[in-house]
């Protein structure tokens, strides 16, 4: 961020919040209904991952929330 000139990849006052919050245990089943891409194929389809992102948060507000 430095190199580019913008105001990212630190949690200091002053500093965009732009941070994902991971839950490493939670486990999810990748199924069809649960893809947000247009595609609509994925090696992953049936497969239960563990690991999972709990909250996006952009800009210090939260923009995704499981």
């Amino acid at each position: 961020s430095r190199i580019l000139g913008i105001n990212k990849g630190s949690l200091k006052p002053g500093v965009d919040a732009d941070i994902a919050v991971v839950d490493p245990e939670k486990e999810r089943l990748i199924s069809l209904d649960g893809l947000i891409s247009k595609s609509k194929n994925s090696p992953f389809l049936g497969k239960t991952l563990k690991g999972t992102v709990a909250y996006t948060i952009c800009g210090g507000k939260i923009a995704y929330k499981l």
